[in-house]
């Protein structure tokens, strides 16, 4: 595909910043259970785009971002890490797997999602 590597080296970067955001709300807001479950609701959309590119970019297949991220988190194990970001986001309050799990449950995700855009690379 043209670009692809651009492509992957673009997603590779917006993980990674992601991953960096995250980790800086987790040590600023650890104390604050709202604040963390807040900031892995706001991460579905980076991860969603960035799930959306990156099954482009290994399958050609283009797909919904929102199912592109269900896709990846159920290949990778992470189901439940995106089921309580999910609920955080809808219910715009701490999910019952708790915020601390919440959020790192997103940063992980964001790690693997990395790791698979970097071998693209």
């Amino acid at each position: 595909m043209p670009g692809s590597r651009s492509h992957a080296k673009r997603r590779c970067q917006v993980l990674v910043n992601l991953q960096l955001r995250l980790r800086e709300r987790f040590a600023l807001s650890s104390t604050f259970e709202e604040q963390l479950a807040l900031a892995a609701a706001d991460a579905v959309g980076p991860l969603r785009a960035a799930a959306a590119v990156l099954l482009w970019l290994e399958s050609g297949e283009h797909v919904a971002p929102r199912e592109a991220l269900r896709r990846i988190a159920d290949q990778t194990g992470a189901g439940a890490a995106l089921a309580a970001i999910t609920e955080a986001r809808e219910s715009g309050g701490v999910p019952t797997a708790g915020a601390t799990a919440t959020l790192v449950g997103a940063l992980e995700l964001a790690t693997l999602m990395a790791a698979r855009a970097e071998r693209l690379r």
